[in-house]
């Protein structure tokens, strides 16, 4: 099973994107094996996300609870299932799983995005008469 999620994730398991900025988070198309695939993330602490759902790995995404506010979109072509994330912001840094279940077991990979940049505070003063 490790060499199938190896062959899987074979891009970069570690991004780094600007805040404002666009991100596409991909791995290997799962819909070679004919089922379900998914994308879900794990958020500040030890909570877990799901974020889109795709049946057979193509048609239209079912995307869960706070991620319906069309910030992200699920696709797949023949090669890859993909991930978009239309602006990120630095709550959107943390580890992404796509994943799919084969012969009854789960297969992940795992993505890690890092949102950074300049936060740029206004200073405002307090005058006193």
């Amino acid at each position: 099973m490790s060499k199938l999620c190896t062959k899987l994730c074979y891009i970069s398991n570690f991004q780094i994107a600007q805040p404002g900025q666009e991100i596409i988070l991909k791995c290997g198309n799962m819909s070679n094996y004919g089922c379900s695939t998914f994308w879900f993330r794990r958020a500040s602490g030890n909570t877990i996300q799901c974020m889109a759902t795709m049946n057979q790995g193509h048609g239209q995404p079912a995307y869960c609870n706070e991620f319906k506010s069309g910030n992200i979109d699920m696709y797949s072509n023949i090669t890859t299932v993909f991930l978009k994330i239309k602006k990120v912001d630095f709550s959107d840094s943390g580890l992404y799983f796509c994943g799919f279940y084969t012969q009854g077991l789960p297969v992940f990979c795992e993505v890690h995005l890092k949102v950074s940049g300049k936060v740029i505070l206004d200073k405002f003063y307090l005058y006193r008469f």
